[in-house]
């Protein structure tokens, strides 16, 4: 399944590269509210969006697996407390504890 994930993601990469690379013309993009304008070839615009798209969903994949290690680390802590109450009152096995 890993491989045609990573096939999958090669031809979409490559179709971006192409798509952009097939719009060469220029673009103007106007700052709003200044009144500067920049020139840009499409593709270069079409990359940096893509670009800054993927920097974005990989930080909030970051966040989302940041909150998620901390309720296992919860749980982890939660998990031992347990064990430990169980061990100190368990009373189906009286020579357990000697």
């Amino acid at each position: 399944m890993p491989r045609i994930k990573h096939i999958a993601t090669s031809l979409f990469v490559l179709y971006i590269i192409f798509f952009a690379f097939a719009n060469k013309h220029s673009v103007t993009l106007y700052l709003f509210p200044s009144e500067y304008q920049l020139k840009t070839p499409a593709f270069l615009l079409i990359l940096c969006t893509l670009l800054i798209g993927m920097i974005m969903a990989k930080l909030i994949g970051l966040t989302s697996m940041a909150k998620y290690y901390a309720q296992v680390n919860l749980l982890k802590k939660q998990l031992e407390t347990l064990e430990e109450y169980i061990k100190q009152h368990d009373t189906t096995n009286p020579n357990h504890n000697k």
